[in-house]
């Protein structure tokens, strides 16, 4: 699962590098950091592990910079995240990751109910669809042939 939240992730960040320079974004880190420090790196290659330092290392930058912030704001913090739910089940943490990727207040919203087969269908459908996919137009060129 931990692949399809990296891919969410860095779409997250292609839609918010497309935002006017004088907007507020947000930044997404990439799921693969933490498997990374869990793994071996020997086992990525060179081009993968490049494409990763320039695509993030300069935020992680800016993010070592702003994290005195944690300390100070550490109490509005616990505050604003204590009603953030959890899913349902044993096997819907990564959507529920998504999910509060795309809007925090929906998820955090008491209207929110989660149906799994609903969810993991819209997720199925934006993966086929995503720019980011790489077979996205075989994928496509084969559905309409059903």
């Amino acid at each position: 699962m931990f692949h399809i939240i990296t891919m969410y992730a860095d779409y997250k960040n292609m839609k918010e590098a497309e935002k006017d320079v004088t907007s507020p974004r947000c930044w997404f880190l990439p799921t693969y950091y933490s498997q990374a420090a869990l793994a071996d790196w020997s086992s990525l290659n060179f081009a993968q592990a490049a494409g990763f330092r320039d695509r993030y290392m300069g935020r992680l930058d800016t993010c070592e910079k702003l994290a005195s912030l944690d300390f100070v704001l550490r109490q509005e913090a616990r505050a604003l995240f204590a009603g953030v739910p959890q899913q349902p089940n044993g096997f819907d943490c990564g959507y529920y990751v998504m999910k509060y990727m795309d809007n925090l207040s929906i998820v955090v919203h008491d209207s929110y109910q989660h149906d799994s087969d609903h969810a993991r269908l819209l997720l199925a459908l934006y993966l086929v669809q995503s720019p980011l996919n790489k077979i996205r137009r075989r994928l496509i060129q084969e559905a309409r042939k059903l």
